[in-house]
């Protein structure tokens, strides 16, 4: 080739590299466009990572032409925004299928810009713009870190942006500065409330616990129950960076499967991830909407499961007298917008549009639904039930209070949640049992470990589902209010839902029979709704590893196990 034809075909080069670099931020920034719902977005996503793979590929084999001044002059810091955005992508992916594989490879190619330092010495170009990128680079990597529990490399990003961000100031804007400074405190705060146990020999401890355990799988082959989980937070004040709170991420992690590694058989690895949509501080409307779509989504039989996590706003009338037939709303409900005024309509009763009332759900009762209500007005949803449609229905609800003593919810999460996610941290928590050695907690977790195998096998094998099969076949999905143990028994018939229903015995166990920070009330107690069947709150199995829990950690005298258990009868002493 002559050198005029080598020049063309640079010049050529350069201007491929342009169009993908141009369609590849179009069809990255349309991203934010498409619809949760449907099928559509799943094409879009294909060519957001094909033309992202031309590109990472182009540049790969070109480089040393669109490195050459004279042409494109491509500098170190353009592959790593490149790759930044290449990682986004893969997290955006793992957000709309809840494949943690998606997940793994935005992390490869985050670390990859850290280690080759691709936005090394940008501070001497001096451009804001391109400072609040690498800066954005670093909160994604975090909490993709955050999202693998790779607790140690999270607080090493933290460390590099705290000094980047000093170095920063003095170029961007007195606004965009302060912006970054709440972000880096919000960063730490999340890190310190998400690691409540001190493991004094091991500073950097991960409490890889909180995904669905391998041996928690039943070793029978079910179908599914699980098609779609949405998780809502809402609390005026709570542990959040950016718009992932502390409870919403500890549940995320609760409805996902261990991460298979890379040389696991492909027999052992588990089914896929339900779906998660999660929803930061949306109007009732927009929750309804997603509740409607999932349903409508969903294959036949399958279950949702709805996650709320609000503060809850009381109901009541302004009128005089009583009204013997309760009327609506008159329970209260939750806020969904806490930035939002009540308001008090001629009718006397104290309502808003952006509070979420029991009777709101009952258009979606004809479902199955597992409603998660985590809030001090729980109580109002435990009128929720199988008696209006005959689809089952279970409400697993939160104290009305906290213990005395602990740290508040918007300081380290709610105890709820965190026992749902974390139980072994949230019975430490609980207790004030918070420095320990890595050995002294990894024990701990042998001792649950027994204890959830036993109550999970008693579960899978529970003799209301021997019946609840054979009414089943009788009368379908038409009578699940006249044994309330039915709900229990369809649900525990997924693995998810069974760890979940597993780990909210343990907390009404625990809490009922715990009384190191006073005798317990009924308002310190989660509730269910129906009442969980006596085999499972009166455990054997359950009252065993609370015991070896406490007796481990020193605690055996802060608990009374002749107390009775939330939801079940009197029982005697198990002492």
């Amino acid at each position: 080739m002559s050198e005029k034809d080598v020049m063309e075909e640079e010049q050529r080069l350069c201007e491929e590299f342009l169009y993908l670099l141009d369609r590849g931020n179009t069809l990255l920034a349309g991203l934010r466009d498409l619809s949760d719902f449907g099928t559509s977005w799943e094409t879009y996503f294909h060519r957001c990572f094909e033309i992202y793979a031309r590109l990472w590929k182009f540049q790969q084999q070109h480089r040393a032409v669109l490195e050459k001044k004279e042409l494109y002059g491509l500098q170190r810091w353009e592959i790593g925004e490149i790759a930044s955005k290449i990682g986004q992508l893969y997290y955006h992916y793992y957000l709309r299928t809840s494949d943690t594989a998606f997940l793994q490879e935005a992390y490869l190619f985050y670390d990859a810009i850290r280690s080759r330092q691709y936005f090394k010495g940008i501070i001497k170009i001096r451009s804001p713009a391109l400072l609040v990128k690498e800066l954005r680079y670093y909160a994604r990597f975090v909490v993709v870190c955050l999202l693998l529990e790779r607790q140690k490399t999270a607080r090493e990003l933290v460390g590099e942006l705290t000094h980047i961000i000093t170095d920063y100031a003095r170029y961007l804007s007195a606004s965009e500065a302060q912006e970054w400074q709440l972000v880096l405190q919000e960063i730490t705060l999340f890190l310190q409330a998400d690691a409540p146990i001190m493991v004094k020999d091991i500073p950097d401890f991960s409490f890889a616990h909180r995904r669905l355990p391998t041996r928690s799988r039943s070793p029978v082959a079910k179908k599914p129950i699980l098609g779609t989980v949405i998780l809502c937070c809402s609390r005026n004040q709570l542990v959040k960076f950016s718009e992932l709170s502390l409870d919403g991420f500890r549940m995320m992690l609760a409805f996902e499967n261990e991460i298979a590694s890379p040389n696991q058989p492909k027999s052992e690895k588990p089914s896929p991830n339900p779906s998660k949509y999660i929803l930061y501080r949306p109007t009732v409307s927009t929750l309804l909407q997603y509740v409607a779509s999932a349903q409508k989504e969903a294959r036949e039989n399958s279950a949702l499961v709805l996650y709320v996590s609000a503060d809850g706003e009381k109901g009541f009338s302004m009128r005089s007298g009583s009204d013997p037939h309760p009327r609506p709303y008159s329970k209260g409900g939750i806020m969904l917008r806490p930035e939002a005024k009540p308001e008090t309509p001629a009718s006397g009763l104290y309502v808003s549009k952006d509070c979420l009332y029991s009777d709101d759900l009952l258009p979606f009762l004809r479902r199955p639904l597992l409603f998660i209500i985590d809030s001090d007005n729980s109580g109002s949803f435990t009128s929720l039930s199988s008696t209006i449609f005959g689809a089952p229905i279970l409400v697993l609800a939160s104290p009305h209070r906290s213990l005395p003593g602990l740290l508040e919810p918007e300081q380290a999460g709610s105890l709820f949640s965190f026992f749902l996610s974390d139980p072994v941290s949230a019975f430490c928590f609980t207790i004030s049992r918070s420095v320990m050695t890595a050995q002294y907690y990894d024990e701990l977790q042998s001792i649950a470990t027994s204890m959830f195998e036993k109550l999970n096998n008693s579960i899978s094998t529970m003799s209301d589902l021997r019946s609840f099969i054979v009414f089943f076949l009788c009368f379908r999905v038409s009578h699940y209010h006249r044994i309330p143990a039915m709900a229990f028994s369809f649900f525990s018939q997924d693995d998810y839902l069974r760890n979940i229903i597993c780990r909210f015995v343990f907390a009404s166990t625990v809490l009922s029979c715990y009384v190191g920070k006073g005798e317990p009330t009924p308002a310190h107690i989660p509730k269910s709704q129906p009442k969980a069947p006596n085999q499972l709150l009166q455990h054997d199995s359950v009252i065993v590893g609370i015991k070896a829990l406490a007796a481990k950690l020193g605690a055996l005298s802060e608990f009374k196990f002749d107390l009775p258990i939330a939801g079940a009868p009197p029982q005697h002493s198990t002492k």
